[in-house]
Formats: structure tokens, C-alpha cells, sequence
């Protein structure tokens, strides 16, 4: 049996089998709807806790020059909107210290998110960082530790899913919708082109082209919060609409072991 994530690939198993295989095809559906992040941790409530009024732009799953594209349109992203941070999460862990040092290079308050100490039984309400007792507009946050990304994308006022920028590929848009965050990608999302193809037409995500596109959706959806949370809205829209598929592919499994 072969279950696919969407009829164009069913199809593409079905011509590539024939008739051998083309009742044995089944559309389930893509599981990727069904992966929920956990709606909170400890790092994401250590940096909620230092945020206060400050809103936070996250860029994860940063590669190549995604990075030096956002540090170089930061300033003027800042200067059109003073209370907002950057929190930017490089997807590969080697590249920690290299994204740190064109941060520190940036002239910009600077915080490595490993940095960041809590008393266990005061998260949520007392941080203690290098730089101060909040985050302030300005800042530029290193999110250096694994498997948090999931969780601070829910703190995430505008949210930019990297490795699209660059020719990579992208990464998945649904991580950040599933909060309601409105997301923007850049113009590489092949890896996740049903995904991005249904946001799109429910007008629930941005693509831009380039840097300078970037940080234009970035201040229009900082400055207006409502576009945001309509836009952030309908994302998640999408998110919720198109779960079952691990339940539709439990069920054909065990109708095939049966």
C-alpha cells in the first residue's frame, strides 16, 4: 500500500506503477498538519518573561545569508518600530558562533539565548540576563540551544520561516501558524509548496522576494497589529482544517495488518 500526502503525488505513484499498484494508492493526507509544538517550555517562558512590552520578530531556521540579510535590515526595521526585538535561530547548531559574532558585530544589544538564567521556581515571573531585566526594542536574540524553536515561535509577533531566502528549499510554514503568528517566507519553498500553495490561498502567509521585501512586510505587519492578527488568523485557519491525516493513515494500516 502507498499512502501519499496529496493527490499530486498519488497520482505521480499511480503513472509511475500502472495498474500493478494504482488501487493500492491510497491519499491520507499530509501529517505535518497533525505535529503540534508544545505551547510552552522553559526557554520559551524564560524569554516571554523578559519580554514584557516588547514584541518580538522571530526568523527561524535561518541559513546561508539569512542572517546578514536580516542584521543588515534590522536598523531601519527598528527605527520604524522602536519596541520590537529580533530572536533569529539558525537551523544548523556549527553555525552558532559564526551568527553570534556578526551579531555582536551588529552594533545592536546582543543576547545568546543560552545566556539566559531563571530560577526553576519563578519561571514566568523572574529572568535574569546579561543586558538587563527585559529585553528592550532593539535587541537581537541568538537562539543557541536545541529544540526550542517550536515553543518561542508562539511569542512571536511577526514570524519569518528561513532556508527560503536562499535556495534551500524553505521550511515548514505551520510551525508559527499554528499559534495564529503571521508568517512570511521568502520566494524558495519548494520543500513545502502544498503547504505554502493552501496559506497562500487563504491569504494567510507573505512571500517576498528579496531582503528589502522582507523588511517592508516586516514594519507593514509590525505597524499594523490587526493586519497581523488577521493574517496570523487565517494561517492557523489552514493549520486546523487540514488535520486527520495520522488518523486516516493509522486506520489503512491497520486495515492492511488486519
Amino acid at each position: 500500500m502507498f499512502l501519499a500526502q496529496n493527490e499530486e503525488t498519488g497520482e505521480r505513484l499511480r503513472a509511475i506503477g500502472g495498474a500493478t499498484i494504482r488501487d493500492r494508492v491510497v491519499v491520507t493526507g499530509n501529517v505535518k498538519y497533525d505535529a503540534r509544538s508544545g505551547a510552552d517550555n522553559a526557554m520559551a517562558q524564560r524569554i516571554g518573561s523578559l519580554l514584557r512590552d516588547t514584541r518580538l520578530v522571530v526568523a527561524g531556521s535561518t541559513l546561508g545569508d539569512e542572517e546578514a540579510m536580516l542584521l543588515e535590515q534590522w536598523p531601519a526595521i527598528q527605527a520604524a518600530i522602536p519596541n520590537v526585538a529580533l530572536l533569529i535561530a539558525p537551523r544548523h547548531t556549527n553555525r552558532f558562533e559564526e551568527v553570534a559574532a556578526a551579531m555582536r558585530q551588529s552594533g545592536s544589544p546582543f543576547l545568546r539565548c543560552s545566556q539566559i538564567h531563571v530560577d526553576p521556581e519563578l519561571i514566568g515571573e523572574t529572568a535574569i540576563n546579561p543586558i538587563g531585566e527585559t529585553v528592550a526594542g532593539g535587541t537581537i536574540l541568538l537562539l543557541d540551544t536545541i529544540g526550542d524553536l517550536g515553543s518561542i515561535y508562539r511569542l512571536a509577533t511577526v514570524a519569518f520561516v528561513g532556508g527560503s531566502l536562499v535556495r534551500r528549499g524553505g521550511h515548514n510554514p505551520l510551525e508559527p501558524a499554528q499559534f495564529g503568528v503571521p508568517v512570511t517566507v521568502g520566494p524558495s519553498f519548494e520543500n513545502f509548496r502544498e503547504i505554502v500553495g493552501k496559506m497562500e490561498a487563504a491569504e494567510g502567509i507573505r512571500i517576498v522576494t528579496d531582503k528589502e521585501g522582507l523588511k517592508e512586510i516586516l514594519i507593514e505587519l509590525l505597524a499594523d497589529p490587526e493586519k497581523a492578527r488577521a493574517s496570523g488568523q487565517r494561517g492557523k485557519r489552514v493549520f486546523e482544517e487540514q488535520q486527520g491525516a495520522t488518523a486516516r493513515t493509522v486506520h489503512a494500516l491497520l486495515e492492511l495488518i488486519a
